[in-house]
């Protein structure tokens, strides 16, 4: 598809500003990306979406994973998310904590204009939707230096309360309940008035991330700087990359070193990293062809600006018509999110946490006109809702046998600090 203009990109840091800037004024956006990580398997070095021509919004229970398919069918670009709580289509169970910011279930939107800033053209942004597309002046945005307001976070759980859910879990394990479960937490906060551009400008600072996103919906905002790849498809392909096992950097290249190597020989980590690793090879065979699901990466480790991660790659071929919606319903929601058996962990992770997930543990993502797609998994979110200035983040990680209630505590801490900082706060 020819693009209606096109606007010459002389620095992709530059360009990841502006089109921010052009993203957090509109009403409905979305900006996916903006980092030069390594990627095989990416398309896109950024995208931008604006506007609403079409959308699809619904709640978990109302067919949302069928009406997605409609959709999809009339290609085209499309942008959007799946909310945790779709669990009740794919495994029918619901969540009964109060959320304390709802997003609904499904949002999907055909955009008005599109950006896009391909992989093997980083020198060119291709524009679709209109003609006449005006980027903001650099020189304003590096003048933008607003401080942020510092806010008081303060997490649901107590760590005694978490201390007791880990012994809980452990001897659930003993028991052969299941095998491992990911117990995650949450952290609210009040702001009257979050300057959302500086703010996203600030996170980006603090922690870069491979599949990060930019998502306004009306008065709600997600500031996402996930890591982790939830599931692509390119042609026949499926690529999936769960995410088991966390260390912090180090405040040496020595000190850094030794924690890379101790993270990828750990054999807690590798187990837990098997362990979803399994269960996303059963998710995907369901829409694959038999005997195509292969693990090309087990257990590499991919460094950030402020944690190590142990990351695999599972890829297959799909069969011949299965849709988008249909692999995504296969797999949703994602292992590295919920734990082995994944339908006995859903079913306990509602006794030992008291709030909603909702966009946390979910997907943001998008689908091309080609059929191609590619979707994150929704976690190191700050999401924002105005008017009533409610903000909140998640952290969590998986629980096994070996866990140490005191260490995966820590482990939360290390995951929180690139968005505390920005705020200037301490767990």
């Amino acid at each position: 598809m020819k693009p209606d203009c096109t606007i010459p990109v002389h620095s992709l840091a530059m360009l990841r500003k502006q089109l921010a800037s052009l993203a957090a004024a509109e009403p409905v956006s979305m900006l996916l990306g903006g980092h030069e990580f390594p990627d095989p398997y990416g398309k896109y070095l950024l995208l931008l979406a604006m506007g609403v021509e079409e959308r699809i919004e619904l709640d978990a229970g109302q067919q949302a994973f069928e009406a997605l398919e409609e959709a999809t069918e009339r290609r085209g670009w499309w942008f959007g998310h799946l909310s945790y709580d779709l669990k009740k289509e794919t495994h029918r169970l619901e969540s009964h904590h109060p959320a304390y910011i709802a997003w609904p279930d499904v949002y999907w939107f055909k955009p008005r204009i599109v950006c896009v800033l391909h992989r093997d053209q980083p020198n060119e942004l291709h524009v679709y939707g209109t003609t006449t597309l005006v980027l903001p002046e650099i020189q304003e945005l590096e003048l933008s230096l607003e401080a942020l307001p510092r806010i008081d976070f303060q997490s649901t759980t107590s760590f005694e309360t978490y201390r007791q859910h880990i012994e809980a879990i452990r001897e659930d394990i003993r028991c052969g309940t299941y095998y491992e479960l990911n117990h995650c937490l949450e952290f609210r906060g009040h702001c009257s008035d979050l300057p959302i551009l500086e703010a996203w400008n600030q996170l980006n600072e603090q922690g870069p991330a491979p599949f990060s996103a930019l998502y306004r919906l009306h008065d709600q905002t997600a500031m996402c700087l996930s890591p982790e790849r939830f599931l692509a498809r390119r042609g026949a392909l499926l690529i999936s990359e769960p995410i088991k096992g966390t260390a912090p950097r180090g405040k040496s290249l020595e000190h850094d070193e030794y924690l890379k190597k101790q993270l990828a020989e750990d054999e807690k980590n590798r187990a837990e990293n098997i362990m979803i690793v399994d269960l996303v090879r059963n998710d995907l065979s369901m829409g694959c062809v038999p005997g195509t699901v292969k693990v090309p990466e087990l257990c590499a480790i991919r460094s950030y600006a402020r944690v190590h991660q142990m990351t695999s790659v599972v890829c297959g071929t799909s069969w011949p018509g299965i849709s988008a919606a249909q692999h995504l319903k296969n797999t949703f929601p994602m292992g590295s999110m919920t734990g082995a058996p994944k339908h006995e962990v859903l079913q306990h992770i509602e006794r030992f946490e008291s709030f909603r997930r909702g966009l946390y543990s979910g997907a943001i993502g998008y689908m091309d006109p080609s059929g191609d797609f590619d979707f994150n998994v929704v976690i190191r979110t700050l999401q924002y809702a105005q008017p009533g200035g409610r903000i909140a983040f998640h952290t969590g990680g998986a629980i096994t046998w070996d866990s140490v209630a005191v260490q995966e505590w820590e482990e939360c801490r290390w995951k929180a600090a690139g968005i505390l900082n920005v705020f200037s706060n301490t767990v």
